[in-house]
C-alpha cells in the first residue's frame, strides 16, 4: 500500500512507483474520501468506498527477433531485425527485399505470431510489423525464383496469308514472355522456335510458337491462312502445215480464255477457217475455259478459183516489176511499158 496525499478536486497526483513494483506485478488503485470517522479497530481515517476499483497492467518488454528467408536481404533505412518494445507498443517495421532474379509471388504468406504481421508491399517487397504481446521468433519464408508463365505474339507478322507448299515468313513478328513477377520481355528472334517450318498445307490454320527458358517451355499460336496453290496450264498452237509459230500461252485452272487470231503462215491456195480442240470447232475470240493444258489447231480451206486467180494476177505483177527494175535508166527510156507490160500497168 502506498499512502499519496490527498489533492484538490481536479488536481492531478503524481505516483511514484520506483521500486515499489517489478516485472508482472499488477496495480490496484481505488478511491478513498477520508474524513474524521473512528471505528473500535482503528486509530485512522477510514475508507468510506472502494466502488472504482482499477486494475492497471505493468508494461513488460519483449523481444521481437526476425530471420529473413531465402534469396532476400532488409531493406536499408527500415527496422533493426532484433527489436524490444514493451507490451502495447508496435516494432519499427522491417522490410525485405526479394534479390535479382526472385520475387515474392500473389500467394506469399507467412502466419502471425503474437501480433506480428507479414504484409507483401508487391512482388519485390514484404514488411513485418506489428504490436507484440510475448516474446517473438518469426523466421521468414523464401523469395522465390521468377520463372516464365507465358508467351504471347505482340507484333504481327508481316504476313499471315499463304499459298500451298510455301513457307512461314516470321517476318515483323514479335514474340513477348511473361514472367511470374508480372514482368514481360521481348525475345529475340533466335530465341524461339515455330512449327511448321517447311512447306504449308491447306490443313495449316496455324503457326505454333514455342520458347524455353530455364528448363520451362511455353507456347503459342499465330493464325495463318493456307489457300491451295495456283495451277497453270499450257495452251499451245498447232500449225496443222502452215508455217510459221505462235507461243504457248500460260493460263490459271479454271481461267476463261479468247481464242487469239491466227498468225500462222496458211500453206498453198489455202486460208485460216478455224481453230479445233479436241474436234470442236471455235472462230477467233471464242471463249474456253482451261482445265488442262490445251492444244489448239489451225483448220484451214481451200481458197476459190477468184481468190486463186487474183493471187496468180499479183505473183505475175510482182514478176514484172521485179524484170523492170533489172533494167538500166536508159533501157528504160526506150520501153513503152503499156505495150510491153501491159497487165503491170492494169
Amino acid at each position: 500500500r502506498i499512502a499519496v496525499a490527498s489533492g484538490a478536486a481536479g488536481a492531478s497526483v503524481t505516483i511514484n512507483l520506483a521500486g515499489k513494483l517489478g516485472e508482472g506485478d499488477l496495480l490496484y488503485v481505488f478511491n478513498e474520501e477520508l474524513n474524521d470517522d473512528k471505528s473500535p479497530d482503528s486509530v485512522g481515517d477510514l475508507t468510506d468506498f472502494a466502488s472504482d476499483l482499477q486494475l492497471v497492467s505493468i508494461p513488460v518488454p519483449v523481444n521481437v527477433s526476425i530471420t529473413a528467408g531465402a534469396n532476400m536481404a532488409k531493406k536499408e533505412g527500415s527496422g533493426a531485425l532484433s527489436q524490444t518494445v514493451y507490451t502495447g507498443s508496435a516494432i519499427t517495421g522491417v522490410s525485405f527485399t526479394a534479390g535479382e532474379g526472385y520475387y515474392f509471388p500473389e500467394n506469399y504468406t507467412v502466419a502471425a505470431v503474437n501480433g506480428i504481421t507479414v504484409t507483401r508491399d508487391s512482388e519485390k517487397q514484404i514488411t513485418v510489423s506489428g504490436t507484440p504481446t510475448a516474446d517473438t521468433a518469426l523466421t521468414l519464408s523464401d523469395a522465390q525464383p521468377v520463372v516464365l508463365t507465358g508467351i504471347k505474339v505482340s507484333n504481327l507478322p508481316s504476313k499471315t496469308v499463304y499459298a500451298e507448299g510455301e513457307s512461314f515468313d516470321p517476318t515483323d513478328m514479335e514474340v513477348t514472355a511473361t514472367y511470374s513477377d508480372q514482368n514481360t520481355a521481348v525475345i529475340s528472334n533466335d530465341k524461339y522456335t515455330y512449327s511448321p517450318a517447311g512447306a504449308l498445307s491447306t490443313g495449316d490454320t496455324s503457326i505454333t510458337v514455342s520458347y524455353t527458358e530455364n528448363g520451362i517451355t511455353k507456347e503459342t499460336t499465330q493464325a495463318i491462312t493456307v489457300s491451295k496453290a495456283p495451277v497453270t496450264y499450257k495452251v499451245s498452237f498447232d500449225s496443222n502445215g502452215g508455217s510459221g509459230q505462235m507461243d504457248d500461252i500460260p493460263v490459271g485452272e479454271g481461267v476463261e480464255l479468247s481464242l487469239p487470231a491466227c498468225s500462222f503462215g496458211a500453206p498453198e491456195n489455202k486460208e485460216f477457217d478455224c481453230w479445233t480442240i479436241d474436234g470442236t470447232d471455235y472462230t477467233v475470240n471464242d471463249p474456253v475455259t482451261v482445265n488442262g493444258d490445251i492444244t489448239v489447231t489451225a483448220t484451214w480451206k481451200d481458197k476459190t478459183e477468184e481468190q486463186k486467180n487474183a493471187l496468180a494476177r499479183a505473183k505475175g505483177r510482182y514478176a514484172n516489176y521485179l524484170l523492170i527494175s533489172e533494167l538500166s535508166r536508159e533501157e528504160v527510156d526506150y520501153i513503152k511499158i503499156p505495150e510491153v507490160y501491159p497487165e503491170y500497168c492494169t
